[in-house]
Parts: C-alpha cells; structure tokens; sequence
C-alpha cells in the first residue's frame, strides 16, 4: 500500500532482507509498523537505493527498533535530481528527525 509523506507518494513496503530493492536512484523511507500506523526510523537518498540501504552501517539499529524485526522500505524513484532528492530528504530529516531514533540528533550550541 503506497504511503503518503511531505506531497510524495512511496511504494511499498518492501521489506528488507526478504525483497528485491531498486537499484536506482531515489528516495527511501526506512520504517516499521507502529500502533498508530507507519513510523520513520531513517530517510535515505541516493544513485542506487539497494546499495545505500543494505551497506548502510544503520541496519542493527534499523531491526533492534523494528517491530517484530520486520524493516519495511517505501521507495521512491520518480525522476529527480539529486540534489532535489537531497533537498526533500533534509526537508523530511529538519521535520520528523526527533521521532527517528535510528538518526543522529544535531548538537545544540550554546551561544553563551
């Protein structure tokens, strides 16, 4: 069932380990289920999202917090460019980074 994020609409879930990811570019939300529907762990963009998401060093992080163990993927790899793929995903990371546990927090400065 397509999932709906930000005016972009993702395919899947395709789920990791088990099915064939595109090997092309696009964007990635990497998610699993949760009591109130889908929740975000990480985003991802790149050239070749099958590399991206299985070589990424945040697949322990991504199965310790899935529920179930079940990582579900959702896709997207309508035609962009990069950098409107990098500018939707830090978009999406600026918004819902504090729900996404697998993503690292910012450091907040003190400017005293």
């Amino acid at each position: 069932m397509p999932f709906a994020l930000e005016g972009k609409i993702f395919d899947g879930p395709l789920y990791l380990g088990t099915d064939k990811l595109p090997a092309s570019a696009g964007i990635a939300l990497i998610c699993t289920e949760a009591g109130e529907g889908v929740k975000i762990m990480s985003v991802l963009w790149g050239d070749n999202l099958e590399s991206i998401i299985t070589e990424n060093p945040k697949n322990d992080c991504w199965k310790k917090h899935a529920y179930h163990g079940r990582v579900d993927i959702y896709v997207y790899t309508k035609d962009s460019t990069a950098g409107e793929r990098e500018t939707y995903c830090k978009m999406v990371l600026d918004k819902y980074r504090k729900w996404m546990f697998c993503e690292d927090t910012p450091k907040v400065e003190d400017d005293f």
